[in-house]
This record gives C-alpha cells, sequence and structure tokens, in this order.
C-alpha cells in the first residue's frame, strides 16, 4: 500500500526544478546544406532551411549549435548521432531512426515526429513544443530535464524509460504505452491520461499527480469502487 506522505515524497524528490536550458546558438548562422545525403555528416554553427533529406542514410553524424527549419527527415536514419544546441522547427522528422541518439539542450516546435524511433537513446535539457509524437517508440530512453507542451503521444511506446525532471502541459496521452517506466515526479493533472498501459498494479504512477477524475480511472482499473457523486 503507498501511502499518501511517501507519494508526495516521491513526487517532490523527483519534480522539475528547473525548466530545460535554451539552446546555446552563435551570434550569427551560416546557411548550409547536407550533402552527399549518405554517410554521416559534421555540422557545426549552421542554418539549414527546406532541405529534402527523406530516406537518408546519415547516422553517426554530428551537429552542433545549429537552426533546421522546414526541413524533411521522413524515414531518415540517424541512428548513433549526436545533437548539442540544436533546433528544429517546423521540421517532418516522421518516422526517421534515432535510436542510440543523444541530444543536449536541444528544442523541438511544431515538428511532425510521427512514427519516429528513438529507442536506447539519452536526452538532457529537451523542450518539444506543439509536436506530433503519436505512434513512436521512446523504449529505454533517458530523459533528463526536459519539457512536453500541446504535444500529442497517442498510442506511443514509453515503455522502460528514465524520466527524471518533467514538465507536461496539455499533452495528450492516449494508449500510451508507459509499463516499467516510473512517473514520479510529473503533473499529469492539465494533460489527458486514458487507457495508458501499465503494469497490473499501476506501480508506474507513484509520486505522479493527476486530477481526481484521473486517479478514479486509474482506480478502477485497479478494481476498486469509485463512489462517483
Amino acid at each position: 500500500m503507498v501511502f499518501p506522505e511517501a507519494a508526495r515524497g516521491a513526487f517532490e524528490n523527483n519534480a522539475a526544478r528547473r525548466p530545460p536550458f535554451d539552446p546555446e546558438l552563435p551570434s550569427s548562422l551560416s546557411p548550409a546544406s547536407i550533402e552527399p545525403l549518405t554517410g554521416s555528416i559534421v555540422l557545426e554553427g549552421c542554418r539549414i532551411q527546406g532541405i529534402l533529406c527523406p530516406n537518408a542514410a546519415l547516422g553517426e553524424s554530428e551537429v552542433a549549435g545549429c537552426v533546421f527549419s522546414e526541413c524533411s527527415f521522413a524515414h531518415a536514419e540517424l541512428s548513433n548521432s549526436l545533437f548539442t544546441d540544436t533546433v528544429f522547427e517546423d521540421c517532418d522528422l516522421s518516422n526517421a531512426i534515432l535510436d542510440r541518439s543523444g541530444f543536449t539542450r536541444c528544442r523541438f516546435t511544431r515538428c511532425k515526429m510521427t512514427g519516429l524511433s528513438f529507442e536506447d537513446g539519452m536526452g538532457s535539457d529537451l523542450a518539444y513544443e506543439n509536436c506530433s509524437c503519436a505512434y513512436s517508440s521512446f523504449h529505454r530512453t533517458h530523459l533528463k530535464v526536459f519539457s512536453l507542451t500541446r504535444c500529442d503521444l497517442t498510442e506511443a511506446d514509453m515503455s522502460g524509460m528514465e524520466l527524471q525532471q518533467g514538465t507536461l502541459s496539455d499533452t495528450r496521452f492516449s494508449a500510451t504505452n508507459l509499463f516499467r517506466t516510473s512517473l514520479a515526479g510529473l503533473d499529469f493533472s492539465e494533460c489527458l491520461l486514458e487507457s495508458v498501459v501499465l503494469s497490473d498494479n499501476s506501480e508506474e504512477v507513484q509520486g505522479a499527480k493527476m486530477t481526481l477524475y484521473q486517479a478514479a480511472a486509474l482506480a478502477k482499473r485497479l478494481g476498486v469502487i469509485v463512489q462517483e457523486e
């Protein structure tokens, strides 16, 4: 049995202490292109706009201090890559593969990330805003100091993740797989939380904050009879 004081302590110990740091970009960015569209790339201090790289093989790339705007990396292979101080604006990353990649001080704004695979990865100081992440996989990825604002994680696979100091706002978790991912310190009260996948005893939600309605829906799954007034 989890007592209220223990749950409150778990929430406070894991709650976000600060927002994610913004990317540290150079005062001026040089325009650049990505050619050839195969093999690893190294970019630093660049602005890349309108580049279309569907199905590109760009694994083991290194990107630092760059801005990608209105670019398409749909179905691209970007595994084992490193991104530092990088911004993605209005980009298409649907079905891209970013497994085992690392992101530090990165921001994603209005990006299409449907079906993206970011498994066994690492991320710190990440901000996602108005991003569609439905059907994406973040299995076993570790995120530290992150924010999700107006994002869609419908049927996303977030199982086996390590989540630390996250901030959630107006984000959709519908049929999201949260199996064996501790949600301690996360506040779902401003989010949609419905039909999520949890273990039989719902231990994942210990130390999470949610509305009475959200908590009642989870309680019913455990066989608790909830008296509705």
